[in-house]
């Protein structure tokens, strides 16, 4: 099965009609003939790691909410299976990221790509937090432990 056009739209078409009808997925490199197909696909990757994430953890905030507001004798009957659950939640966007970055790194590697790079810049933006908050941290504490001496 092969598409007139190769875009997206037809992927997922694809991608849905073969995991709804247990056929085999058609796990094939797509070839870019164009360098405006790598930007908008590196797009996707991009945009669509924060869509999906944020997603996942409103979902996950939702879930987790609605089972901490049960009744009183529903959560202390459920109690037992809440860390279960709670590790559940907590691994799934894990694997869904994962799992849809290797899938995409073996059809279209530059949604790979650019979900990649929705990581790495989160991951810079996060380091540079950490050490912002550990700058203010010292020079609050060396300013406290200034003010404590006599």
């Amino acid at each position: 099965r092969t598409c007139e056009r190769a875009d997206t739209k037809c992927f997922l078409k694809h991608f849905v009609s073969a995991f709804w009808r247990d056929e085999p997925m058609n796990l094939t490199r797509k070839t870019y003939s164009t360098r405006s197909e790598k930007t908008v696909d590196f797009i996707i990757g991009f945009i669509g790691w924060f869509v999906l994430n944020s997603a996942l953890g409103g979902v996950s905030y939702l879930v987790s909410n609605l089972l901490i507001m049960l009744p009183l004798d529903v959560n202390r009957a459920l109690s037992p299976v809440l860390p279960y659950v709670s590790l559940a939640l907590a691994c799934i966007p894990f694997l869904v990221n994962v799992g849809l970055i290797i899938l995409f790194a073996f059809t279209r590697y530059w949604i790979a790509l650019g979900a990649l790079a929705a990581f790495a810049a989160v991951l810079v933006v996060i380091i540079c937090l950490a050490l912002i908050w550990g700058a203010v941290c010292f020079a609050l504490l060396a300013s406290y432990s200034a003010s404590m001496s006599p």
